[in-house]
């Protein structure tokens, strides 16, 4: 498969990573989507693609698991069928969270810095909209060495 540059879209780019402009993401965390019936959405997951229910919440929001390092990788949240919620990445550490904040500053960007999340099992985080408007999510996590598919082949590999 060959890549298309297509005009006004980043170069683009393979190799370190860009540590001058870099907010330090180390991998995506969850997404959060809206489904009209949270409960069939996480069925069909559980059912259809592998996913584990690992908790539902008052507020009714489905949180399902896949097989990575983090508590949930997919949630399903109360809302109009098929828009996004929010989208969650990982970073080494709560002052990560902390020169992401002064960055968008900075910059212009506002920024909400989430101390505790009304979210099952979530930590302190900062939130942001992309210029598409999708809400991004910045929060601590567990970090590895290696990619997390390194790890799985890794231990695939074993049985």
């Amino acid at each position: 498969m060959t890549a298309t540059q297509t005009a006004g879209s980043p170069a683009l780019y393979s190799g370190p990573f860009n540590t001058l402009h870099s907010l330090r993401i180390d991998r995506g965390n969850y997404i959060a989507v809206h489904s009209n019936n949270p409960a069939a959405a996480a069925q069909y997951a559980v059912e259809n693609m592998g996913f584990y229910l690992v908790h539902a919440d008052s507020e009714g929001r489905y949180y399902l698991a896949a097989h990575g390092l983090d508590a949930y990788s997919l949630v399903y949240t109360p809302g109009e069928q098929g828009r996004l919620d929010h989208i969650s990445y990982v970073v080494p550490s709560a002052d990560d969270l902390l020169a992401a904040e002064k960055r968008f500053t900075n910059l212009g960007v506002k920024s909400e810095r989430i101390e505790r999340s009304q979210l099952w099992r979530h930590g302190p985080a900062l939130r942001f909209a992309s210029p598409g408007g999708q809400i991004i999510e910045l929060v601590p996590g567990v970090l590895v060495d290696v990619p997390m598919a390194a790890l799985v082949a890794a231990y695939g590999s074993r049985s």
